[in-house]
Order: C-alpha cells, then sequence, then structure tokens
C-alpha cells in the first residue's frame, strides 16, 4: 500500500530532472493518472477488506446469530440489496443506523497515504499549470489541461473517501449486511438446496 505510491513519487523524481526534455510534457498527466488509479485501487482494496471484515463478524464468529448461506450467496443478496435502493438511500439507511462508536481505528495508516495521493495530486497540477504558462506547442497544452481537468475531478473522489469517512467502512458495511441478511435471507437462510437461493435473495426474476 506503501510501496506503490512510493514508486509513483520516484517516477516523479526521475522525469522532473529530465523536465526541459521533449518528452517532459507527458510527466504532469503521466504522474496525475498513475496516482489517481492507485489511489481508487487502493480505496477499492480497502472497501473489499472492510467488508469481508464485517460478515466475518455478523456470520462467522461464534457469537453471531445470523445463518450462514455461503459467502457467494451472501455477497449476491448484498449487490441485490444496494441494486434496488438508489446511493441516496443506502446513504441515508446507513447513516441513521450507524454505529460511529464503534467504529475502529484500524484504518490509522490510512491518513498517511491518502495525503500521500493529495500531495502527488498536487504536484501533477503545480506542474501542468507551470508548463501550461510556458508552453510552446498544441501539445505541451493538451496535455497540462488534461491534468487540470484530471486534478479538479479527482477532488471529487478525495472528498468522498476522506479519512474519517473510510475509518467508519466496516461499520458502515456491517449495517448494510446486517440489513440483507436479516431481509433477504432470515429464516429461509437454513435452507441448503440450490434452488432456495433466489428466494433468499428475493429475487423473483
Amino acid at each position: 500500500m506503501f510501496e506503490r505510491p512510493l514508486a509513483i513519487a520516484a517516477v516523479a523524481a526521475i522525469g522532473l530532472q529530465s523536465f526541459e526534455k521533449p518528452q517532459h510534457i507527458a510527466l504532469p498527466l503521466a504522474i496525475s493518472l498513475l496516482t489517481l488509479f492507485n489511489y481508487w485501487f487502493t480505496v477499492n482494496r480497502l472497501q473489499s477488506a472492510a467488508r469481508i471484515v464485517a460478515y466475518i463478524n455478523l456470520v462467522l464468529e461464534p457469537a453471531a446469530k445470523l445463518p450462514w448461506v455461503g459467502w457467494e450467496t451472501s455477497l449476491r443478496c448484498y449487490r441485490q440489496w444496494l441494486r434496488f435502493r438508489t446511493k441516496r438511500q443506502a446513504r441515508d439507511y446507513v447513516d441513521a443506523n450507524l454505529e460511529l462508536t464503534a467504529a475502529p481505528d484500524a484504518l490509522m495508516y490510512y491518513p498517511p497515504v491518502y495525503y500521500f495521493h493529495a500531495a502527488l495530486m498536487s504536484l501533477a497540477g503545480a506542474l501542468a499549470a507551470a508548463q501550461l504558462i510556458e508552453a510552446t506547442t498544441i501539445w505541451a497544452v493538451m496535455f497540462s489541461i488534461a491534468t487540470a481537468v484530471l486534478c479538479v475531478w479527482s477532488v471529487q473522489y478525495f472528498v468522498q473517501w476522506r479519512p474519517d469517512r473510510l475509518r467508519t467502512a466496516i461499520e458502515r458495511n456491517r449495517v448494510i449486511w446486517q440489513a440483507v441478511l436479516s431481509e433477504h435471507v432470515g429464516d429461509a437462510g437454513k435452507a441448503t438446496t440450490n434452488a432456495s437461493v433466489d428466494s433468499i435473495c428475493g429475487n423473483s426474476d
């Protein structure tokens, strides 16, 4: 998780040494693309881990009271629960049932990763601005504008997955799993035949 942003920073440092060469016009865009992709990948992995941890807590631990019907079947129900609700409906439901006092500090390593990515995007934006001011070719202008657009667009993503929100990822997924397994599984979760899978997930297709 730390190695990839460090590798991007190393690429940026090497690229800065050739900033006077023709190929430097692609450097800001390359930094911004690599940074944004890696940040998306990091958030995706953390979200997946939070979903798994919440499921284990509710289903597989000794004190868990929710029935076990298999990971893939449960995950299918999870996707369907989200599919039949708008983002706003899902968010409002989770916010209303979220136990903030139970949110763990296990993601204390995330803020440094978050700010490191934000710093790399800021560097790309600064390089693009400097390049645009001194641009002598249409390609330099196009690469600089593309980088600026990407940096502006990334702000929304950084705001959405700020550290204080991702810290509650496990608890947020726990709320969703609780709703999914209670609503779609319930007593039907004890069924073991493949024919019961659609009824478990509430699918009438």
